[in-house]
């Protein structure tokens, strides 16, 4: 270990955590949600399994709108150490169903990739499916394409139900909600979606929402946004956006809770953003919510000239943001009266059993901060109640719900809390660069 340099040190501890991963993946793999859809799709007993000629189909191309909370997923791309991705849960599903042959890489286009338990209500995939159209006795695989105009009007009226089909064997946080015949070869769900819709919701706490939505309008417009995502110069070296719309909402129409449990979002628009940028922006609004930062912070980082290197802040939690929407021109989405009502006792069911779970909650927190019977005894010697620690609670940055808002491993106290300036920072670009081309040779 003492011949090895930073570099191999570095390789060497990444490729035993991708083993370990790996282990640790094999150990639950029959509690995974991909284990259960294996299970799922296994035909009953002395049920004879009925075989497809994909040959005599014709195939089209199609888009399918997928809604997914994902809270309990690995993400929506597919990785070969992990089960539980949306992704490959789709695949599997797919050749569960037979819409595509059980030997055949299916063809993915996605609008956009969502990290770990982050959930998507409009996130579009465009795929390669067989229709309910055969095809002729010369016909194969390969050449089946659904090409005539007046073939593509018939199979649209009398195709196959897609959402039914995948949602029968769905688990239930993932939906297909529409599909939508796609006639151009060359439409990429990623490349022609005009804007993307990300909305975080948040628990309001302590911090001053009109202060967080005026220091949100300083990311609107074109800006190098290095400084607010993770740089990885293999997949990308352009770290330009364009924000559209940034808004702080404040309460959600339906919430009549008061502070500090009210609930707000932030809508954010744009064309495209880079890897952790909207929880890395969130972030920064949080700490200037709260007071610990002044929002002139956002211009200096978004001024690369100035600040080429990012500084150490941790991200806020992932299972709030949700990729809300996907903009497109000339796509009729289409569904069929049996998936839209199957879809709709899905989750509403879905929600009734969480609904519950947090009103319960609730008042369990309600009840302890108004109690004042029980005596809490303190350090000094001296006596209080419930309700009293709640009340100091909601004046500082204390708040159970200021702290599970971020992950960043400063503490939230104004006299211990170092300025995000004065932190340390990362590599430039050109570091970056450097660094990756060294690690090529």
């Amino acid at each position: 270990l003492n011949e090895l340099t930073k570099e191999d040190l570095i390789r060497l501890t990444l490729n035993f955590q991708g083993k370990y991963r790996q282990i640790l993946n094999k150990s639950i793999q029959s509690n995974s949600k991909l284990q259960t859809l294996r299970e799922k799709l296994q035909p009953k007993k002395k049920r004879k399994v009925r075989s497809v000629n994909f040959d005599s189909f014709m195939f089209r191309r199609i888009a399918l709108k997928i809604a997914y909370l994902g809270w309990d997923y690995e993400g929506l791309q597919e990785n070969e150490n992990l089960d539980d991705t949306i992704e490959r849960i789709l695949r599997v599903a797919l050749r569960g169903v037979r819409l595509v042959p059980p030997d055949c890489d299916v063809y993915f286009s996605r609008c956009g990739r969502t990290d770990k338990e982050v959930s998507a209500f409009s996130q579009v995939i465009v795929v390669n499916v067989r229709s309910k159209l055969s095809a002729g006795p010369e016909s194969n695989m390969e050449n089946n394409r659904l090409e005539d105009t007046q073939t593509i009007e018939v199979a649209n009226e009398t195709e196959y139900d897609y959402p039914v089909m995948l949602n029968r064997v769905l688990p239930a946080e993932i939906n297909v909600i529409a599909w939508a015949p796609i006639e151009d070869e060359q439409f990429s769900a990623r490349r022609h979606c005009l804007g993307r819709e990300y909305r975080y919701y948040f628990h309001q706490g302590n911090a001053n929402v009109s202060a967080m939505n005026d220091a949100a309008k300083r990311f609107c417009g074109l800006h190098d946004f290095r400084n607010f995502g993770k740089v990885n110069v293999v997949n990308c070296v352009n770290y330009v956006r364009r924000i559209e719309h940034f808004d702080i909402m404040s309460p959600l129409p339906s919430d009549n809770l008061t502070n500090p449990y009210q609930i707000c979002y932030a809508r954010i628009i744009g064309s495209g953003f880079i890897y952790h940028q909207v929880r890395s922006m969130m972030a920064v609004l949080y700490l200037i919510g709260i007071g610990l930062e002044n929002s002139d912070v956002i211009t200096q980082l978004l001024d690369i000239e100035t600040h080429p290197k990012k500084p150490w802040f941790g991200l806020v939690k992932p299972q709030s943001l949700v990729l809300f929407d996907s903009l497109y021109d000339n796509i009729q989405w289409r569904v069929s009266e049996t998936s839209a009502v199957r879809f709709l006792e899905n989750i509403q069911s879905y929600w009734s059993d969480l609904d519950l779970k947090s009103r319960l909650t609730l008042e369990l927190v309600k009840l302890t901060e108004n109690d004042e019977t029980i005596r809490v005894e303190t350090e000094n010697g001296t006596t209080t109640t419930y309700k009293d620690i709640a009340d100091s609670l909601c004046k500082n940055l204390n708040h159970g719900v200021n702290k599970k808002l971020l992950t960043d491993c400063f503490k939230l106290k104004r006299e211990g809390y170092k300025k995000l300036l004065d932190r340390p920072a990362g590599k430039t670009l050109g570091e970056h660069l450097e660094h990756a081309v060294r690690k090529k040779r």
